[in-house]
Protein backbone atom coordinates (compact mmCIF):
# COMPACT_ATOMS: atom_id res chain seq x y z
CA UNK A 1 0.00 0.00 0.00
CA UNK A 2 1.67 3.09 -0.94
CA UNK A 3 0.17 5.15 2.21
CA UNK A 4 1.64 3.17 4.25
CA UNK A 5 4.05 4.17 6.68
CA UNK A 6 7.36 3.49 8.47
CA UNK A 7 7.47 3.25 12.58
CA UNK A 8 10.77 3.43 14.41
CA UNK A 9 11.80 4.35 17.96
CA UNK A 10 13.65 3.83 20.93
CA UNK A 11 11.64 2.98 24.75
CA UNK A 12 13.89 4.82 27.80
CA UNK A 13 13.24 3.99 31.29
CA UNK A 14 14.89 6.17 33.44
CA UNK A 15 17.24 7.69 31.25
CA UNK A 16 18.47 4.18 29.95
CA UNK A 17 17.09 1.72 26.97
CA UNK A 18 14.35 -0.56 27.93
CA UNK A 19 16.40 -3.76 27.62
CA UNK A 20 13.49 -5.91 25.88
CA UNK A 21 9.57 -5.93 25.99
CA UNK A 22 6.89 -5.28 23.58
CA UNK A 23 5.63 -2.43 22.34
CA UNK A 24 2.19 -2.77 20.59
CA UNK A 25 0.26 -0.03 18.58
CA UNK A 26 -3.44 -0.24 18.99
CA UNK A 27 -5.77 1.17 16.59
CA UNK A 28 -7.79 4.12 18.21
CA UNK A 29 -11.70 3.37 17.86
CA UNK A 30 -12.40 6.22 19.51
CA UNK A 31 -10.27 8.77 16.91
CA UNK A 32 -12.27 6.20 13.79
CA UNK A 33 -9.45 4.15 13.38
CA UNK A 34 -9.99 0.42 13.13
CA UNK A 35 -7.82 -2.63 12.60
CA UNK A 36 -5.22 -4.79 14.46
CA UNK A 37 -3.04 -4.21 17.38
CA UNK A 38 0.70 -4.10 15.66
CA UNK A 39 3.32 -5.47 18.38
CA UNK A 40 6.94 -5.90 18.28
CA UNK A 41 9.64 -6.62 20.93
CA UNK A 42 11.44 -3.75 22.08
CA UNK A 43 15.48 -5.35 21.27
CA UNK A 44 18.62 -4.93 23.54
CA UNK A 45 19.46 -1.21 23.19
CA UNK A 46 15.67 0.50 23.26
CA UNK A 47 15.20 0.20 19.77
CA UNK A 48 11.73 -1.01 17.89
CA UNK A 49 10.50 -1.53 14.66
CA UNK A 50 7.46 -2.15 13.42
CA UNK A 51 6.63 -3.55 9.98
CA UNK A 52 6.76 -1.04 7.24
CA UNK A 53 3.07 -1.32 6.49
CA UNK A 54 1.72 0.27 9.32
CA UNK A 55 -1.80 1.74 7.80
CA UNK A 56 -2.16 5.49 8.68
CA UNK A 57 -4.26 6.74 11.63
CA UNK A 58 -4.23 6.91 15.62
CA UNK A 59 -3.10 4.78 17.37
CA UNK A 60 -3.00 3.73 21.47
CA UNK A 61 0.25 2.78 22.53
CA UNK A 62 1.03 0.22 25.65
CA UNK A 63 4.24 -0.36 26.86
CA UNK A 64 5.69 -3.93 28.73
CA UNK A 65 9.12 -4.85 29.90
CA UNK A 66 11.24 -8.17 29.80
CA UNK A 67 9.63 -10.07 32.89
CA UNK A 68 11.83 -8.80 36.26
CA UNK A 69 13.55 -6.65 34.56
CA UNK A 70 13.20 -3.58 36.62
CA UNK A 71 13.01 -4.44 40.19
CA UNK A 72 16.62 -2.96 41.49
CA UNK A 73 16.72 0.08 42.97
CA UNK A 74 12.93 0.36 43.25
CA UNK A 75 12.01 0.89 40.25
CA UNK A 76 9.38 -0.91 39.12
CA UNK A 77 8.01 -0.59 35.29
CA UNK A 78 4.59 1.17 35.72
CA UNK A 79 1.74 -1.52 34.96
CA UNK A 80 -0.63 1.12 33.40
CA UNK A 81 1.23 1.32 30.31
CA UNK A 82 1.11 -2.78 29.65
CA UNK A 83 -2.79 -1.43 28.51
CA UNK A 84 -3.36 0.45 25.52
CA UNK A 85 -6.54 1.73 27.16
CA UNK A 86 -4.58 3.38 30.43
CA UNK A 87 -1.24 3.72 29.41
CA UNK A 88 -1.95 7.45 27.99
CA UNK A 89 0.10 7.09 25.24
CA UNK A 90 -1.83 8.06 21.90
CA UNK A 91 0.44 8.95 18.37
CA UNK A 92 -0.91 9.51 14.92
CA UNK A 93 0.59 8.08 12.18
CA UNK A 94 0.89 9.72 8.78
CA UNK A 95 0.49 8.10 5.07
CA UNK A 96 3.70 8.05 3.73
CA UNK A 97 5.71 9.19 5.98
CA UNK A 98 8.75 7.81 8.53
CA UNK A 99 8.16 8.11 12.11
CA UNK A 100 10.62 8.27 14.51
CA UNK A 101 9.39 8.06 18.10
CA UNK A 102 11.01 8.14 21.44
CA UNK A 103 8.87 7.28 24.58
CA UNK A 104 10.75 8.36 28.03
CA UNK A 105 9.21 6.64 30.94
CA UNK A 106 10.30 7.93 34.49
CA UNK A 107 8.46 6.39 37.23
CA UNK A 108 8.75 6.04 40.72
CA UNK A 109 6.38 4.16 42.62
Amino acid sequence: CSTASSVTGTVMFHGQPLAGGIVAFTPDAERGHRGRPIAVLIQSDGRFALPDNVPPGWYRVSLSDRAGAWTADGLHFPNHLRRPDQSGLIREVKAGQPHVLEFQIDWKR
